[in-house]
């Protein structure tokens, strides 16, 4: 499976590009992503975050850039390292428990869930069937989504 990854344009800060991770191959630090196309194949034209390629096409947020996780909540939307998810128990009898809210992470080799205080709650592929996610933001779009109400 290749990893899909996502990242904002350097041009248009409030456009998300999906597509396959671009490496610098001298110290293997993510440099961009080659972009997706509509039916899910890779475009020959990398997004790079650097600065433009072939002087017009934008270049991609270093800082922006995550990887998608494999799981996606519970209305169908792909989780990705950066989104804000709430966790809500929804089987058994505390069946509605509310979590609060927790950035999605990559750490020591897995997605974990990472409250306010940077505190570690569970990796994701820990979760059972009884709890359920919801994407409602990410670190990017919206920092103070994750902060205690």
């Amino acid at each position: 499976m290749i990893p899909i990854c996502r990242g904002k344009t350097k041009l248009d800060p409030a456009k998300w590009i999906f597509g396959c991770l671009v490496f610098d191959p001298d110290d293997m630090e993510p440099v961009g992503i080659i972009q997706h196309s509509e039916v899910g194949h890779p475009l020959d034209i990398p997004y790079m975050s650097d600065g433009c390629v072939d002087g017009n096409i934008p270049g991609v947020i270093k800082e922006t850039i995550g990887m998608y996780t494999g799981m996606d909540d519970a209305a169908g939307t792909q989780i990705y390292e950066g989104d804000i998810v709430e966790p809500r128990l929804v089987i058994g009898p505390h069946a509605g428990y509310d979590f609060g809210k927790k950035t999605v992470e990559f750490r020591r080799g897995a997605f974990v869930l990472v409250d306010y205080m940077g505190r570690e709650f569970v990796t994701l592929n820990g979760l059972n069937s009884a709890v359920e996610l919801r994407v409602c933001g990410n670190v990017h779009d919206n920092p103070e989504g994750l902060k205690e109400g």
